[in-house]
């Protein structure tokens, strides 16, 4: 999403998760065809030219037909950190500490961390990174229980607000306090 301006959405069976010796490193998201987004004035310079449909062909060449195209940055943020952070992310921080007594306060420290690494990279422009501002207090999700209650249309979004773990005001642990 930063460095391209393309969200993806991939649950959780899609998510892969990449370690080395029992850290994570990397996520892979597969399956994605049908969930990826994109804002055209968010888009990378060398996607605008090459089109969005040469990483996908299933996306239409012409998404002005299809709704492939967002005009919120907001919204492609939500979209992605609600399938990423939200759904997937939690629930490996709940089950490591669960399971194998590792706090999420220190997996979601981590995470921080990974991100300011990334940003101080270089790979990305921290304009770009910022527009996405990963750290607002509250992230929009979409209320999937809330939906199927109210018996909603596939046309109707039900959604509600979660308390974002990556906000600057939550505080989270640190790994050598461990």
């Amino acid at each position: 999403l930063a460095q391209y301006g393309i969200a993806f959405e991939a649950h959780a069976k899609n998510l892969t998760l990449i370690h080395r010796q029992g850290w994570p490193e990397k996520i892979v998201l597969r399956d994605i065809h049908e969930n990826t987004l994109y804002g055209k004035d968010f888009l990378s310079s060398e996607m605008r030219v090459a089109k969005p449909h040469i990483v996908d062909p299933f996306i239409n060449d012409d998404a002005t037909n299809n709704s492939y195209t967002v005009e919120n940055i907001k919204y492609l943020r939500d979209f992605f950190m609600s399938s990423t952070y939200v759904y997937n992310l939690s629930d490996l921080s709940f089950r490591l500490e669960k399971n194998h007594a590792y706090a999420e306060t220190f997996f979601w420290q981590m995470i921080k961390e990974k991100l300011s690494d990334y940003q101080n990279s270089g790979v990305t422009e921290t304009a770009d990174i910022n527009r996405i501002n990963t750290s607002d207090e509250t992230i929009t999700v979409e209320s999937i229980l809330q939906k199927k209650i109210k018996n909603g249309s596939t046309r109707e979004n039900y959604k509600h607000q979660v308390s974002n773990t990556l906000a600057s005001s939550q505080q989270t642990g640190i790994r050598a306090a461990q």
